[in-house]
This record gives structure tokens, sequence and C-alpha cells, in this order.
């Protein structure tokens, strides 16, 4: 199993690329999404190997 780094991660608009929220965790924003998208999905949009998940842009947040 992959374990990931608590970093600070931002769900961003696709159209606007406005700044919606801000997550303690990649897995806190799986877990408020409610959405089929894992943790690693999240991650590879954060680390620009995916462009989109759940309809959401992903960055992490130094």
């Amino acid at each position: 199993m992959k374990k990931f780094i608590n970093k600070k991660v931002a769900k961003i608009n696709l159209l606007t690329g406005e700044i919606l929220k801000i997550y303690d965790s990649v897995d806190l924003a799986v877990k408020e999404l409610n959405c089929n998208c894992s943790s690693d999905e999240i991650s590879k949009v954060c680390e620009g190997l995916r462009n989109h998940c759940c309809g959401y842009k992903w960055k992490y947040i130094d």
C-alpha cells in the first residue's frame, strides 16, 4: 500500500482556475468529496500525471 505524505492540497475549478477549497491532505479531500476518485488519482493530478479528477484540477500547497 502506498503511503501518502500529508501535504495540503487545493481543489481548483477546471474552467476558471479559481481555488475552491484547501484540504489538509489528499485523504481528507477524498473523504469529503464522496466520489469514486482515490487518493492516488488526486495525487497524480498534483504531480502532473493526470489532467483532472472528480471534475477538478488539484495542486499541492506548500
